[in-house]
């Protein structure tokens, strides 16, 4: 066997035990890493325009994680607000409570999740329209985490540049579910209204609508920093942190 074939060899060897490393441990070291408590505050710019927010956070219990979303779009008259429980012993997703604004109509979405299926309602009202209503009865991979909970977790996931991950996803608000793929690449420098961000990892987020690319910043304190819309001019960046209130 020739040196070369024999380094080729290795190397796959490498990214190989890297993937499938990754794959196996991801829940355990999120369970880990993930802080009692956190949030993430980022800007909604479209087309280089301040065009909104996003504030995702999240609280640990000892039975359960509660994950909320506060996101606005304001040149779309979208607003979003959403709690969700997963179990705390591995994440799988429980109970989901949202509504979902656009112009004048409100959608709801209820669902409760058991036994790898989904169930609850789908409600739209309109002060002139009226309404509409629609059961959820949606199967959904065992194992398969919330989608907004990528987002809370992936700093914590413990990926490296080249590392992949591939997991299943239940979407409430698009009443879906689908397997996506995380791999993982050096990010660089990022600019924020928080700072500069030198030591990045980009997480290439694929396989669903939107595709995703989520910057995380590296060190003792990962955070997410950037999430950018492939395809598309939006972006979502990191705001700086309020300032303590003075006694």
């Amino acid at each position: 066997m020739s040196a070369k074939i024999l380094m080729m060899g290795l190397a796959y060897s490498s990214v190989m035990a890297s993937v499938a490393g990754a794959q196996d441990d991801w829940r355990a070291h999120a369970l880990a890493a993930l802080p009692e408590t956190g949030e993430m505050h980022l800007q909604l710019v479209y087309e280089d325009n301040a065009d909104g927010f996003m504030r995702l956070g999240w609280v640990r219990g000892e039975d359960e994680i509660m994950l909320f979303d506060r996101t606005m779009y304001a040149s779309m008259e979208i607003f979003e607000t959403m709690t969700m429980t997963m179990d705390a012993s591995d994440f799988t997703p429980r109970v989901t409570d949202m509504e979902f604004y656009q112009g004048a109509s409100i959608m709801t979405v209820d669902t409760a999740v058991s036994n790898s299926r989904a169930t609850g309602m789908r409600a739209i009202t309109h002060p002139i329209d009226g309404g509409r209503e629609a059961p959820v009865d949606l199967e959904i991979a065992e194992g398969a985490i919330f989608r907004p909970a990528i987002f809370m977790l992936a700093p914590y996931f413990g990926l490296e540049s080249g590392d992949s991950l591939t997991l299943d996803w239940y979407a409430p608000l698009g009443n879906g579910a689908a397997t996506i793929t995380l791999t993982a690449f050096d990010g660089g420098t990022v600019e924020t209204p928080a700072g500069e961000f030198t030591n990045t990892l980009r997480i290439e987020l694929r396989g669903a609508s939107p595709d995703n690319d989520i910057f995380i910043s590296m060190g003792d304190d990962p955070r997410v920093v950037r999430i950018d819309v492939p395809g598309q001019p939006m972006t979502f960046v990191r705001l700086p942190e309020a300032e303590p209130e003075s006694e």
